[in-house]
């Protein structure tokens, strides 16, 4: 009897201390948790409209200085897949370079006619599928004859111009790096890049075929192709979401490949490309090669 009593109480001082060692735990662990941070695609649901971050290039993203209305091939893509949705478009102009941050801190939801441009940002960004693929080129003086070979750049005495946050810089950093290279600040305009070499600031630079056709137009200080036909790079035209926002990337890659496969994203390319020789489109699994 002694014995049964002697273990009953034993029994209930151990449970005592187990209840009394938990509970503070349970407290903190009340005291601590946090409410739930809204997701990109829950606050875009919530308000119904995205916040698409933009970088000014002519011809992609062009805005008018009177009008203040934007206009190019990407805002065509993104009004067309966003449309799908049903969402509104609040259009944020960004700094290039900066947007990696932007999209960090949520300034906007996404990138909008976007892509890899500087391959350290693919650790930090989630990439949609491609809407088209755009190459880059080797641009010089119309009167330009030093350059043989793709590998005739990489030379201490030549010198290549290129923009923060662009591809023409990381490219030229990458695959020419004995070459001088000047840079300029990421508000720059990419036209600007073209008329640094046509003025013989710099020698050559990388740049798109679009960039240089509309510069072209304009300016008797004409620039050409060193090598026509060997892109430096190709390049998806994309979105960008901050990673890890993968409800919105799939989101995002759902209406993409809803606008390929109703035909809506090679009008705009010829539009913009009616030769079919700048882009190219996004051959679908069902279509034949």
């Amino acid at each position: 009897m002694k014995r049964n009593l002697a273990l009953t109480v034993f029994v209930a001082i151990l449970v005592s201390v187990l209840v009394h060692l938990s509970w503070p735990s349970k407290i903190a662990g009340m005291q601590t948790e946090m409410p739930k941070k809204e997701t990109a695609l829950e606050r875009i649901k919530r308000t119904g409209t995205i916040r698409c971050g933009y970088l000014l290039w002519p011809l992609f993203f062009d805005l008018d200085p009177n009008t203040k209305e934007l206009s190019g091939l990407y805002k065509d893509f993104t009004d067309t897949v966003i449309s799908l949705a049903g969402w509104k478009i609040e259009y944020i102009q960004l700094v290039a370079g900066n947007e990696v941050t932007d999209l960090k801190i949520g300034r906007v939801d996404a990138m909008c006619g976007y892509g890899p441009w500087y391959l350290s940002s693919i650790k930090e960004v989630d990439y949609s599928r491609p809407l088209a693929y755009a190459s880059v080129y080797l641009y010089g003086r119309e009167e330009e004859t030093r350059f043989k070979h793709p590998d005739d750049i990489n030379n201490a005495g030549i010198s290549l111009v290129g923009i923060d946050g662009d591809v023409s810089i990381d490219l030229a950093q990458r695959l020419y790096p004995k070459a001088k290279l000047y840079p300029l600040p990421g508000t720059t305009d990419g036209a600007q890049l073209l008329l640094n070499v046509a003025t013989r600031k710099a020698d050559a630079v990388i740049t798109d075929p679009l960039t240089v056709a509309g510069f072209n137009k304009t300016n008797m200080d004409k620039v050409k192709s060193l090598f026509p036909g060997y892109p430096v790079a190709t390049y998806g035209m994309e979105f960008g979401v901050n990673k890890g926002e993968a409800e919105l990337l799939e989101t995002l890659n759902g209406y993409s490949d809803m606008a390929l496969n109703m035909n809506l994203i090679d009008p705009i390319l010829q539009k913009y490309d009616p030769s079919n020789e700048v882009f190219f489109s996004v051959t679908r699994p069902y279509q034949k090669r």
